[in-house]
């Protein structure tokens, strides 16, 4: 994850993340694996909620799409869905589209 020093986003280091978690785990009585599974299920949760891919790459301090991508697990379930969710709006645009009465214009 990144943080604002100044005018700029810089990424925290893995060392620091990892003694934050530690605090929070020994604070809370949660457990978990570590930042990593935490960034990556932080990140899909941005992906599923519709945050746009370019958007967590910043957030997650990634210099290229392709490795937030990579990071997130973005597979041909996702794209499947996306597709769905394409095709359903189409299909209610066009019930809209079928609903509305024609009106005469004059001089038309």
């Amino acid at each position: 994850m990144v943080y604002l020093e100044g005018e700029s986003l810089v990424p925290y280091k893995r060392t620091a993340v990892d003694d934050m978690l530690k605090s929070v785990m020994e604070e809370s009585g949660v457990h978990f694996k570590g930042n990593h599974t935490l960034r990556r299920t932080g990140g899909r949760l941005m992906w599923q909620q519709g945050v746009p891919i370019e958007t967590i790459t910043s957030i997650m301090g990634h210099e290229d799409i392709r490795t937030t991508m990579r990071y997130l697990g973005i597979n041909l379930g996702d794209q499947a869905q996306a597709i769905r969710a394409v095709a359903e709006a189409r299909c209610q645009m066009q019930k809209v589209a079928q609903n509305v009465p024609l009106v005469a214009v004059p001089g038309v």
